[in-house]
């Protein structure tokens, strides 16, 4: 603590010489932190690092900081009381819901929900009704959901079906799917369907738990024409398979409907599906993918190839070693190293040429 605060000027450590003096001299120290931020905005993490050292020694000076002129001395105050945490930091946060700046707000909504202090609850739901600002209106939602009393259910609930906004959907959902609400299941299996694919892809990436259902699984169909919801739909399948007594029964019918649908109108997600599942039915679809405009799409397929391991699938890795976009030619890479470790001698050659981007760490064949 000493280090931090002496690097910001005008900054001295409180004396502890009596009970009086000490308190105010912290909170002497926490104003001129407040204004150092507020004098150079660069320097913030550093003020907010020190108050935070500070602990809760700091909060009556962050709460007088609160009615500071300057946003972005409000804005610190706001942080560092949420990151002391604890009981007392809460009505000062409160009253920061009040605050001119949106970003102020968003921030205490954002503390609040973090702290999970159900006294927040009310005033997040009246925050939630009144702010003028659609992302702190968002984030009540999202702090309701963290907080997960029940009292919040009913606005949360209708907001999954507001017809004007998707983001209000969103995180309405979002928020049922954290606190296991029993309203999350099928409703999530309803915004599966959202015509919105932001709302989707967040169903599916929030609610894998409330979509473990037999409809809910029923819902991540292989049909979905955005690329991102279907790499979300195959990892909660694989979840599901992975975690279900009857996992086995749960592949086979997914292993089934992903061969029928590798003759239907997406070719491309059923390969990858059956690429989980090490198929070589799935390897000519997936070479094909190796040429799709989207650098995600080649990422996944040559990632699949090599866990599939179909020798045909060689040398057209050896041709996306020359991808012109890194990633995709360290994803080729990757692969051919598991073809060159079982003894293709076209595989080991490639990979003891290539003088490209490389991973860290490989990726996993599991």
């Amino acid at each position: 603590m000493v280090v931090v605060l002496a690097t910001l000027p005008g900054c001295s450590l409180p004396s502890a010489s009596s009970g009086a003096a000490a308190a105010g001299s912290v909170d002497a120290t926490v104003a001129r932190l407040l204004r150092s931020a507020a004098a150079d905005p660069n320097n913030a993490d550093d003020v907010l690092s020190a108050l935070t050292a500070l602990g809760k020694v700091a909060i009556p000076g962050l709460t007088a900081g609160l009615r500071d002129p300057d946003d972005e001395a409000r804005l610190v105050a706001v942080d560092a009381l949420g990151k002391i945490g604890g009981a007392e930091v809460v009505p000062p946060l409160l009253t920061a819901l009040d605050d001119e700046n949106w970003n102020v707000r968003l921030n205490a909504v954002r503390a609040l929900g973090q702290l999970r202090d159900r006294r927040a609850v009310q005033p997040l739901l009246q925050q939630y009704v009144k702010d003028d600002d659609s992302q702190v209106r968002y984030e009540c939602l999202t702090s309701l959901g963290l907080i997960g009393d029940p009292a919040a259910t009913e606005v949360l609930v209708k907001g999954t079906s507001d017809a004007d906004d998707p983001y209000v959907r969103m995180w309405s959902l979002d928020a049922l799917c954290e606190m296991h609400d029993a309203h999350a299941q099928p409703l999530a299996v309803a915004l599966l369907e959202d015509p919105n694919v932001y709302v989707r892809r967040q169903v599916l990436r929030a609610c894998t738990d409330s979509l473990d259902t037999r409809q809910g699984r029923a819902g991540l169909t292989l049909t979905e024409s955005d690329f991102e919801c279907s790499v979300w739909a195959r990892r909660d399948l694989t979840t599901y398979i992975e975690k279900d007594p009857d996992g086995a029964e749960l592949e086979k019918q997914v292993h089934g409907d992903a061969l029928k649908a590798l003759r239907g109108k997406q070719p491309l997600l059923a390969a990858l599906m059956l690429g989980d599942f090490g198929d070589p039915a799935a390897t000519d679809e997936l070479i094909r993918a190796l040429r799709d405009p989207s650098f995600f799409v080649r990422h996944h397929a040559a990632w699949e190839l090599g866990k599939i391991g179909d020798r045909r699938a060689v040398a057209p890795l050896v041709k996306a070693l020359q991808d012109p976009v890194p990633f995709v030619a360290a994803t080729a890479y990757n692969s051919l190293e598991w073809f060159a470790a079982s003894g293709d001698k076209t595989a080991q050659v490639a990979i003891k040429n290539y003088k490209g981007q490389k991973f860290d760490h490989p990726l996993p064949k599991g």
